[in-house]
């Protein structure tokens, strides 16, 4: 049988098409959404963010009163938010601990409520993520013809692919700007 595909106007962010294969794993954490993880750079800050990774978020039990007409739906108690667990390397938990009040500050202002009131932290090796650099596309035929014919009245071989390596660096520099 043949499956049929929708064909898509426009492309679509991986990021919209994980989000559904995560969105069971950062409910157990305690996330409604992957926000806090994603912006994590923004909230933290540059510099601690490579020492730092939103472990999850821990709520509070509900209390037992209920929502009159609405039989067996707990309410929350309203004072106490979430705590966010937060993995620190050592020699950075207490600068987190300066920052908590304007991280809470932050993270509730970009979900638009009051929902972290606490922030623990656990001191742990956190892995550090590793950006992807993303690379030049390959030299065009003429510029490698050009960098060939320029080095090829050098004679030691070692100095010629040096300047032809060197000559590379140069066109994929010129190519950014």
């Amino acid at each position: 049988m043949a499956q049929t595909f929708k064909k898509r106007k426009s492309a679509q962010s991986i990021s919209d098409l994980v989000g559904d294969m995560l969105a069971p794993t950062l409910r157990k954490r305690g996330f409604a959404s992957s926000e806090v993880i994603t912006r994590w750079p923004d909230f933290i800050g540059a510099q601690l963010a490579p020492h730092t990774r939103a472990l999850e978020l821990k709520w509070p039990p509900r209390c037992s009163k209920t929502i009159a007409g609405a039989p067996d739906n707990p309410l929350p108690n309203k004072k106490d938010g979430a705590t966010l667990i937060i993995a620190v390397s050592c020699g950075v938990s207490i600068e987190i601990q300066h920052m908590a009040p304007q991280i809470i500050q932050r993270i509730n202002a970009a979900l638009g409520w009051r929902c972290i009131t606490k922030i623990s932290l656990r001191q742990q090796p956190v892995a550090r993520m590793i950006l992807s650099v993303p690379r030049n596309p390959p030299l065009l035929a003429a510029e490698i013809a050009r960098l060939e014919a320029t080095t090829q009245k050098i004679d030691d071989e070692k100095l010629r692919l040096a300047f032809i390596k060197l000559g590379k660096g140069v066109f994929e520099r010129n190519r950014k700007t």
